[in-house]
């Protein structure tokens, strides 16, 4: 399997509508990830689409649609997806390793992530990636009001944040 990780360009979207889960608003939301500057890794095998990762140094809760609290020096990795006939090959590993070293590289010294605990695939790989739980998050949506809960509170407010340092 020749694999390719590498950040996206804006002509890569077109590859997003490719994948049978993707709705008009992602694609919408994607393009406008790209044009707020945020970053996506994708991984590509013989020029399919086999994953994507998107990270930013800065979150706007209207833009990421979650709330983490980013220091200087902090990345957030969000809305991990590896299409199912790539998994369990190590793609995702390739692609997450990428990004941390991208990260190491610019001088940042802390990645963190929203998990749902449900979600064992990605909890089992952020693990084996060095992160750490720091605490559980609970997101409350009511009428277009969105509120997070952390507990224990480790940086002033929100749920299931994972820290690699």
């Amino acid at each position: 399997m020749a694999l390719t990780i590498r950040l996206m360009e804006t002509d890569d979207l077109s590859r997003f509508a490719e994948l049978k889960n993707k709705t008009p608003a992602e694609l919408l939301w994607y393009r406008t990830l790209l044009e707020r500057g945020r970053s996506c890794v994708i991984a590509l095998c013989d020029d399919q689409l086999a994953a994507y990762g998107w990270f930013t140094t800065q979150v706007e809760p209207a833009v990421e649609r979650t709330y983490v609290p980013l220091s200087s020096g902090d990345m957030f990795i969000f809305d991990l997806f590896t299409r199912p006939e790539f998994r369990r090959r190590g793609v995702q590993s390739a692609l997450m390793g990428w990004m941390l070293e991208w990260g190491q590289t610019g001088g940042l010294t802390r990645a963190l992530s929203l998990i749902r605990t449900d979600n064992l695939p990605s909890l089992n790989l952020h693990a084996k990636l060095g992160f750490q739980t720091l605490c559980r998050c609970t997101h409350t949506h009511f009428l277009g009001w969105s509120k997070f809960r952390f507990s224990p509170n480790p940086f002033g407010k929100a749920g299931n944040v994972i820290k690699w340092m």
